[in-house]
C-alpha cells in the first residue's frame, strides 16, 4: 500500500511568493507616503506653535501700546503707560536670527528677553495708515507639489487708543 504524501507543487509556491512581494511593495509604498505627511504635519505643527507665540508676546505689547513706530534696525518701537503713570519703552529687533524684545525700565535699565528663533521663517512688520499693525511670519520653504503646508500667518492689531 503506497502512501499518499500531499504537497505543495512549484508553481503553487511561486504563486504565494508573488502575491506576498505585491502586498510588501504596496505595504512598504503606503509606509512610506505615512512617514512623509507625518514630517509634513510635524512641520506644520512646529511652525503654527512658534508663530503662536511670537504673534500672542507681539500682539499684547502693541495692544497695550500708546505709540508705536519703525525705525533703522528696530523692527518695532513701542511706547506703554505703566498702571503707575510711568512710561515705559520697549523694543523688537532681529539678532541672529532670532527676536529679540528689549524693555528700557523707568530706572533706564535695559532688559533683553530672546523670544523665538526665526531660522527658516520670516517675519514682516508694517504700520498700516490707520495706525493698525500688520504683522506677518511666513516660512522659507521649498516648492513642493501635492504638499499641504502653512506658508503664511497674517495677524492685524489695533494698539491701544486707535480705532479701525
Amino acid at each position: 500500500m503506497k502512501k499518499h504524501l500531499s504537497s505543495f507543487t512549484l508553481v503553487e509556491l511561486l504563486i504565494v511568493i508573488a502575491i506576498m512581494g505585491i502586498l510588501t511593495g504596496v505595504g512598504s509604498k503606503l509606509w512610506i507616503q505615512m512617514e512623509k505627511n507625518a514630517k509634513i504635519s510635524s512641520r506644520n505643527l512646529v511652525f503654527m506653535a512658534q508663530n503662536h507665540i511670537i504673534l500672542e508676546r507681539l500682539t499684547r505689547d502693541i495692544r497695550r501700546a500708546v505709540q508705536v513706530s519703525q525705525s533703522g534696525n528696530i523692527l518695532l518701537s513701542l511706547t506703554q503707560i505703566t498702571p503707575q503713570g510711568d512710561s515705559l519703552e520697549m523694543s523688537y529687533r532681529l539678532e541672529n536670527n532670532e527676536l529679540v524684545r528689549e524693555v528700557r525700565l523707568p530706572q533706564k535699565q535695559v532688559k533683553s528677553i530672546k523670544i523665538a528663533s526665526l531660522v527658516g521663517t520670516q517675519l514682516g512688520l508694517r504700520l498700516l495708515e490707520n495706525g493698525a499693525v500688520r504683522l506677518e511670519l511666513f516660512r522659507n520653504a521649498k516648492d513642493s507639489p501635492m504638499e499641504a503646508q502653512t506658508r503664511r500667518v497674517v495677524s492685524i492689531v489695533q494698539p491701544l487708543g486707535k480705532k479701525l
